[in-house]
Protein backbone atom coordinates (compact mmCIF):
# COMPACT_ATOMS: atom_id res chain seq x y z
CA UNK A 1 0.00 0.00 0.00
CA UNK A 2 1.81 2.96 -1.16
CA UNK A 3 5.58 3.75 -1.83
CA UNK A 4 6.52 3.41 1.52
CA UNK A 5 7.48 7.60 2.11
CA UNK A 6 4.82 7.06 4.85
CA UNK A 7 6.58 4.94 6.87
CA UNK A 8 9.76 6.69 6.09
CA UNK A 9 7.85 9.72 7.64
CA UNK A 10 7.26 7.99 10.43
CA UNK A 11 10.67 7.03 11.31
CA UNK A 12 11.98 10.56 11.10
CA UNK A 13 9.08 11.11 13.49
CA UNK A 14 10.13 8.20 15.70
CA UNK A 15 13.86 9.43 15.80
CA UNK A 16 13.26 12.54 16.77
CA UNK A 17 10.85 11.63 19.24
CA UNK A 18 13.16 8.76 20.70
CA UNK A 19 16.59 10.36 19.72
CA UNK A 20 16.58 13.81 19.53
CA UNK A 21 14.03 15.89 21.46
CA UNK A 22 15.23 14.03 24.74
CA UNK A 23 19.06 14.57 23.48
CA UNK A 24 18.15 18.54 23.36
CA UNK A 25 16.25 18.16 26.51
CA UNK A 26 19.08 16.27 28.50
CA UNK A 27 20.99 19.35 27.55
CA UNK A 28 18.78 21.61 29.14
CA UNK A 29 18.98 19.80 32.23
CA UNK A 30 22.55 19.56 32.27
CA UNK A 31 22.79 23.42 31.75
CA UNK A 32 20.32 23.52 34.83
CA UNK A 33 22.16 21.12 37.10
CA UNK A 34 25.62 23.39 36.24
CA UNK A 35 23.57 26.68 37.06
CA UNK A 36 23.07 24.92 40.29
CA UNK A 37 26.34 24.99 41.10
CA UNK A 38 26.76 28.45 40.93
CA UNK A 39 25.60 28.46 44.36
CA UNK A 40 28.40 27.43 46.00
CA UNK A 41 30.30 30.76 44.62
CA UNK A 42 28.28 33.18 43.90
CA UNK A 43 27.68 33.54 47.83
CA UNK A 44 31.49 33.49 48.42
CA UNK A 45 32.01 35.83 45.59
CA UNK A 46 29.13 38.60 46.38
CA UNK A 47 30.10 38.39 50.03
CA UNK A 48 31.12 42.12 50.95
CA UNK A 49 33.49 43.36 54.25
CA UNK A 50 30.89 44.54 57.27
CA UNK A 51 32.50 47.58 56.88
CA UNK A 52 31.14 48.25 53.24
CA UNK A 53 27.58 47.41 54.65
CA UNK A 54 26.96 44.28 55.50
CA UNK A 55 26.55 40.14 54.00
CA UNK A 56 25.94 41.15 50.32
CA UNK A 57 26.02 43.47 47.76
CA UNK A 58 22.66 44.21 46.42
CA UNK A 59 23.58 42.50 43.18
CA UNK A 60 23.87 39.33 44.71
CA UNK A 61 19.66 39.07 45.35
CA UNK A 62 19.19 39.95 41.71
CA UNK A 63 21.97 37.26 40.52
CA UNK A 64 20.35 34.67 42.72
CA UNK A 65 16.65 35.61 40.91
CA UNK A 66 18.35 35.54 38.01
CA UNK A 67 19.56 32.60 38.30
CA UNK A 68 16.30 30.68 39.72
CA UNK A 69 14.06 32.61 36.78
CA UNK A 70 16.50 30.36 34.04
CA UNK A 71 17.12 27.30 36.15
CA UNK A 72 12.66 26.87 35.78
CA UNK A 73 12.82 28.14 32.41
CA UNK A 74 15.19 25.67 31.42
CA UNK A 75 14.05 22.40 33.75
CA UNK A 76 10.11 23.83 32.39
CA UNK A 77 11.50 23.27 28.66
CA UNK A 78 13.29 20.29 29.63
CA UNK A 79 10.28 18.40 30.45
CA UNK A 80 8.00 19.87 28.10
CA UNK A 81 10.38 18.17 25.19
CA UNK A 82 10.35 15.01 26.95
CA UNK A 83 6.42 15.22 26.96
CA UNK A 84 6.66 15.72 22.96
CA UNK A 85 9.29 13.44 22.51
CA UNK A 86 7.03 10.96 23.94
CA UNK A 87 4.13 12.34 22.39
CA UNK A 88 5.80 11.96 19.00
CA UNK A 89 6.84 8.28 19.09
CA UNK A 90 2.84 7.36 20.27
CA UNK A 91 1.92 8.79 17.29
CA UNK A 92 4.39 7.39 14.97
CA UNK A 93 3.53 3.73 16.59
CA UNK A 94 -0.01 5.12 16.22
CA UNK A 95 0.41 5.80 12.89
CA UNK A 96 2.22 2.79 11.84
CA UNK A 97 -1.18 0.47 13.39
CA UNK A 98 -2.71 1.86 10.71
CA UNK A 99 -1.06 1.15 7.62
CA UNK A 100 0.85 -2.20 7.47
CA UNK A 101 3.89 -1.17 5.09
CA UNK A 102 4.44 1.98 6.96
CA UNK A 103 4.65 -0.36 10.38
CA UNK A 104 7.13 -2.61 8.98
CA UNK A 105 9.31 -0.19 7.96
CA UNK A 106 8.89 1.41 11.24
CA UNK A 107 9.66 -1.56 13.24
CA UNK A 108 12.37 -2.62 10.59
CA UNK A 109 13.72 0.65 11.70
CA UNK A 110 13.77 0.76 15.37
CA UNK A 111 15.50 -2.64 14.94
CA UNK A 112 18.04 -1.40 13.13
CA UNK A 113 18.47 1.40 15.76
CA UNK A 114 18.56 -1.10 18.77
CA UNK A 115 21.28 -3.08 16.86
CA UNK A 116 23.37 0.08 16.40
CA UNK A 117 22.66 1.27 20.18
CA UNK A 118 23.60 -2.30 21.43
CA UNK A 119 26.76 -2.45 19.02
CA UNK A 120 27.96 1.21 20.52
CA UNK A 121 27.32 3.38 17.35
CA UNK A 122 24.70 5.18 18.55
CA UNK A 123 24.38 8.11 21.66
CA UNK A 124 21.38 8.33 23.83
CA UNK A 125 21.75 12.31 23.94
CA UNK A 126 23.10 14.88 21.83
CA UNK A 127 25.81 17.07 22.88
CA UNK A 128 25.65 20.72 22.10
CA UNK A 129 28.58 22.95 22.68
CA UNK A 130 27.51 26.57 22.24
Amino acid sequence: MGDGSFGTDLSRLWDVGKKTMPGIASQLDYARQDLAYTVQWAEPAFKRHPKFGGDHGPAYAGWCELRDDIAKMLGDTARNLYLTAEALVTAADSYAESDENAKALLQRHEADIRDQERAGHTRNHIRLDL
